[in-house]
């Protein structure tokens, strides 16, 4: 098995699958597309062919993204890119890429903006800390 660093900005393809192996470690599984985005020549923008790549994420932020990620939501996430080979039943030699991730995120690129920002208290800027 061999591993990269890899950093992904992404759409979740499905919601995450939650599980817990036989010793109670929680771990989700999630699969994101990736794509390209390629400039015409009339200047617009498309999508270019999508890559899919499965997820797994463990402990605490496994149930983090079961908790908070939905199906359709653009993530970012970082990582370490796995090839995994195996055999199927019938003989088959097969080889899988999958994402470990270390931690992941909402993106903020796209997010809409029709949230209200953070009240803020004071009313001045200092390089103060607040405490």
């Amino acid at each position: 098995m061999s591993s990269t660093d890899i950093h992904l900005a992404g759409t979740l393809v499905a919601d995450p699958e939650l599980r817990f192996t036989p010793n109670g470690v929680a771990v989700a599984n999630f699969r994101i597309a990736c794509n390209e985005r390629i400039r015409n020549d009339d200047g617009t923008w498309r999508d270019g062919d999508a890559t899919f790549l499965t997820c797994n994420v463990w402990r605490d932020a496994a149930e983090n993204a079961a908790e908070n990620l939905v199906k359709g939501s653009r993530i970012l996430v970082f990582g370490r890119l796995k090839q995994r080979n195996y055999e199927t039943k019938e003989g088959e030699k097969r080889t899988v890429y999958e994402v470990e991730v270390d931690d992941f995120g909402e993106s903020q690129k796209w997010k809409p903006k029709d949230r209200k920002p953070a009240a803020r208290s004071g009313g001045s800027y200092s390089d103060e800390p607040p405490f």
